[in-house]
């Protein structure tokens, strides 16, 4: 029996509270305009449902040529940044293993003999665990006492799959 009142009780004062609010609206919205005109404007966006998680990739013998196009595509992407001189950037595409093997600066050192001019990756082959890529790759050759030429050179990586991503393994 209480709680019927209580209800009515509470909707008298909510429309109490809001007939209070149209009186002083005049005056308030004048004070509300001036307020606005002197902060600049900030856009409000509409909340969202959070992204659903993505799916984790699927594992390297369930499905080889999803890992055969990852890992084309990282390889790839590689390349273009050898290409850019960007070898710092490079040195994240590779294996913890290998990371824990050859330090950034010495891996920089290494990098920077050779200047890559081009390159091709035109394969990429998985096995049960690790997945080879192959590259047709324009080398820039520096020889003491010999003009710079390219040189053109197939090379081929071994990658690992680890916590969903493709690595590179160098030897």
């Amino acid at each position: 029996m209480l709680a019927p009142f209580l209800a009515s009780a509470l909707l008298i004062a909510t429309n109490a509270a809001a007939a209070d609010e149209k009186k002083s609206e005049p005056a308030d919205k004048d004070k509300a305009t001036a307020a606005a005109a002197a902060q600049p404007a900030t856009t409000v966006l509409p909340a969202t449902a959070p992204a659903a998680p993505a799916s984790p990739p699927p594992t390297l013998t369930a499905d080889p040529k999803y890992w055969e196009a990852r890992i084309k595509t990282r390889s790839k992407a590689r390349y273009d940044l050898l290409v850019a001189g960007k070898l710092e950037e490079t040195y994240e595409f590779l294996s913890v293993a290998t990371r824990k093997e050859i330090p950034r600066d010495r891996y920089i050192m290494l990098m920077s003999q050779t200047k890559v001019m081009s390159a091709d990756v035109f394969d990429a082959r998985c096995a049960a665990d690790f997945c080879t890529s192959s590259a047709y790759v324009t080398v820039n050759l520096s020889i003491p006492r010999v003009p710079a030429r390219g040189a053109l050179t197939t090379q081929e990586f071994r990658w690992i799959v680890s916590e969903g991503e493709a690595w590179l393994l160098l030897r």
